[in-house]
């Protein structure tokens, strides 16, 4: 009896040895920074509604025509691509009739943000009736995004260190790190003597945000 007492302690306590030799801790390393806007990407569309299919493409393109020429002409704006046009009849049930509607949709570069207003107040007078998918682009994104993920790694480890020495441990090595999906944030400014509600980023807060597993 006395032997078999012996092994379940030992057994016991090699249990615990195991369990705070494989034990491990995650945390969530954060880092961000607010840089210039230097520009924007932005889907815009023309559509269109007739009572034939024929009036609704022809006006549909002559509009498109037009941006097209207008983007051309104007400095500090770019189309980067044009979806091909799409038509569909829609049932009108007031008139008892068939109305066919025709949209296009053109992706344009505006390379600054301070231009947005007056570019899109002109597009609008063209035809543009949608406006969708607005990016705000900044100076090498990519590498900001670089230097902010080895910055939440450190923040992770901070964290960790923390929370290791309050528990009366020491952290051990990174045993896993997952790069956490963010979106850039936006600080909105007014642009003064424009539009009454007309705002546009000041700057654009790009994120980064990690989870790490390490062992204790």
């Amino acid at each position: 009896m006395k032997k078999i007492s012996i092994l379940l302690s030992a057994l016991f306590i090699s249990t615990q040895f195991a369990f705070a030799q494989g034990s491990s801790i995650e945390v969530i390393g954060e880092a961000e920074v607010a840089v210039e806007a230097t520009g924007l990407l932005v889907e815009v569309s023309i559509l269109t509604k007739e009572g034939s299919a024929e009036k609704a493409l022809k006006e549909t393109s002559d509009a498109v025509e037009d941006i097209v020429e207008y983007i051309f002409e104007t400095p500090g704006i770019a189309k980067l691509a044009t979806t091909g046009v799409s038509i569909e009849a829609e049932w009108n049930k007031k008139e008892e009739e068939y109305e066919y509607i025709s949209v296009q949709t053109l992706t344009i570069r505006i390379d600054s943000i301070l231009g947005y207003d007056e570019i899109m107040q002109d597009l609008a007078g063209k035809g543009i009736n949608q406006i969708s998918n607005i990016t705000y682009l900044v100076e090498d994104e990519a590498g900001v995004r670089k230097a902010l993920l080895a910055q939440a790694v450190a923040n992770a480890k901070e964290k960790a260190e923390i929370i290791a020495k309050k528990s009366g441990t020491r952290v051990g090595g990174k045993v896993n790190v997952v790069e956490q999906t963010t979106e850039n944030d936006l600080k909105l400014m007014k642009i003064i003597g424009e539009l009454e509600n007309s705002f546009v980023p000041s700057k654009v807060i790009i994120k980064s945000s990690v989870l790490v597993s390490y062992n204790m």
